[in-house]
């Protein structure tokens, strides 16, 4: 996103909570799924999927549904609804 001013988030799934880091933004939708966008992103799943810049948010592949989500320079921290923790870093 690139607008000074208050824009939606540009898809249909519903969120229920957003975090924003320097480089990237994340949000869980209502069914607990996380979706980032932004500067390199990189999957959990260790393959080369990571881009340089990604504009619309897309879901995250190999996590349980969330509560909740931290967002940093190089890396996210994701807590599942039983509460044990996944991080992961470019």
């Amino acid at each position: 996103m690139s607008s000074v001013l208050p824009a939606p988030i540009a898809s249909a799934e519903k969120f229920v909570r957003v975090r924003s880091g320097r480089l990237r933004s994340c949000a869980i939708a209502l069914d607990g799924g996380l979706w980032c966008w932004g500067l390199a992103w990189e999957s959990t799943s260790g393959n080369a999927d990571f881009f340089h810049q990604r504009l619309m948010p897309h879901r995250i592949a190999g996590l349980p549904p969330v509560q909740d989500v931290s967002v940093f320079s190089s890396s996210l921290c994701a807590v599942d609804l039983d509460g044990p923790s996944y991080c992961w870093a470019r």
